[in-house]
């Protein structure tokens, strides 16, 4: 008779394969099977994702307002002023999509697409870093768009900044 190493099972001789009997070798190959096979930078990158998930999801209870105050709210003390920037790359079939609206009238819906994406980019940044400050709201925010166009590009850039002036309520 012999013992396996693993659980003290007694089992026959030809049973054993590496000091382990055969429940305990399939326990084994199920949990290797099972371990995650990421690298740890893998990991470590999965695991940077799940934090800005979750600071995003935190920041989305930060209140942002343009106003030079809020409405109602208690006494609060000023942080810092933060801003945000987004820059959007337009590809040249946009460019030609608008100089066509441009020439026979409508709307430029990809361009407004653009503009949209970029402002809602800029206002989430601006939470995060407000979060980041421990800020509880930002007020007086200001929206700037601009574009660029080069002469050796193909596309133009469309760039949004958001400023605003982070609070902390006062408890």
């Amino acid at each position: 008779m012999a013992t396996c190493q693993e659980c003290g099972k007694k089992t026959g001789l030809f049973d054993l394969n590496r000091g382990k009997c055969f429940d305990c070798r399939m326990r084994l190959e199920y949990e290797k099977a099972d371990a995650p096979s990421a690298s740890p930078a893998q990991i470590k990158a999965e695991q940077e994702r799940e934090d800005a998930v979750a600071l995003q999801a935190a920041a989305e209870a930060i209140v942002v307002t343009t106003g030079p105050a809020l409405p109602g709210a208690a006494d609060y003390e000023i942080l810092d002023v933060i801003s945000a920037e987004a820059a959007m790359a337009m590809n040249i079939f946009k460019d030609i999509a608008t100089a066509w609206r441009d020439t026979f009238g409508g709307r430029a819906k990809s361009l407004q697409g653009a503009l949209r994406e970029a402002r809602v980019l800029c206002l989430s940044e601006l939470r995060v870093e407000a979060l980041k400050l421990g800020a509880d709201a930002v007020i007086a925010v200001d929206l700037d768009y601009s574009e660029f166009n080069s002469a050796n590009a193909s596309g133009s850039m469309l760039f949004v900044v958001a400023t605003g002036t982070a609070v902390r309520f006062v408890r």
